[in-house]
């Protein structure tokens, strides 16, 4: 036991000197400068992209809706209602894209309007359309294109780029006439689909700017349709034909009066030429003498 206790005192004397040493070093070297520290630079950083950043900000798109509006209503005369329909949709700028109106004896008339209206103006025009009559149902639908025109963007930037490039490659020089033939297949279907992209593109770019609302209305009364006068009874009759036959003596005598009066200038013109003639031809046979028997 004295051994083992001798061994730990040693022990222990040995690690005071050391950690009273290390402390004294320590203490002894200068402080580290500002200069001396690792640099910003080595110091690995995620740095952002601004060509991504823009890339991102340009594929972010204004939300793309389609809407669609379903309105019927029931009037008692539908005449004036043609008026006021055109009448609102001037006011909100929107377009009478058909009309299409019902009409059959002894049944009620329909008139159907399509307007294609300016998607801002859809919210205020299809709540006037209901109070026009007698509200019988309304419906609107929205769909949502905001992804596809995303997507149709992006695959005609890059049929642009394929087209480009199968041109140049037609334009080379380099190229064999077998080359040049597959080149020039190639870009006819490239630019068939490009244009049919093309076309979606602005399809959807008219269907997202301008609503579409169908605007139904039906008349309440069955339809009668103005009916031919029956036959007037004959002393009627007796009297309309004879204020026909004066009427017409009447325009008889005035159409002779101006025939008359247009030529009285003529006639006094020839009388003013041919009755001079007439008298001087006169006097030369009186004068001349008479042939003997």
């Amino acid at each position: 036991m004295p051994v083992i206790d001798a061994i730990k005192f040693a022990l222990q004397l040995v690690f005071l000197v050391g950690t009273i040493g290390c402390s004294q070093q320590l203490a002894d070297q200068p402080p580290m400068n500002v200069a001396q520290a690792p640099q910003a630079e080595n110091i690995p950083q995620n740095k952002v992209d601004v060509a991504d950043v823009e890339h991102h900000q340009q594929t972010i798109v204004a939300t793309r809706i389609i809407r669609t509006g379903y309105v019927s209503v029931t009037v008692t005369d539908l005449a004036p209602l043609q008026v006021k329909v055109s009448q609102l949709a001037r006011n909100a700028g929107a377009l009478i894209a058909d009309s299409d109106l019902q009409t059959q004896t002894q049944s009620r008339r329909r008139c159907v309007w399509k307007l294609r209206v300016p998607s801002e103006k859809f919210d205020d025009l299809l709540p006037e359309l209901c109070q026009l009559g007698h509200l019988q149902s309304t419906r609107s639908t929205a769909q949502d294109v905001s992804e596809e025109c995303v997507d149709i963007t992006a695959r005609i930037h890059n049929k642009r780029v394929e087209v480009d490039r199968l041109l140049k490659l037609f334009e080379s020089a380099s190229a064999t006439l077998t080359q040049v033939g597959d080149v020039q297949r190639e870009f006819s279907r490239a630019q068939e689909e490009l244009e049919r992209l093309q076309g979606r593109q602005r399809w959807l770019e008219v269907n997202t700017s301008y609503s579409t609302i169908h605007f139904t209305v039906d008349e309440l009364a069955p339809y009668v349709p103005p009916t031919t006068p029956e036959p007037s009874p004959f002393r009627e009759q007796i009297a309309q034909t004879w204020n026909s036959s004066c009427n017409a003596l009447v325009e008889a005598a005035r159409f002779s009066a101006l025939f008359v009066t247009a030529l009285a200038p003529w006639v006094g013109l020839l009388a003013f030429v041919f009755v001079p003639f007439h008298l001087l031809r006169n006097l030369k046979r009186q004068q001349s003498p008479s042939t003997p028997a």
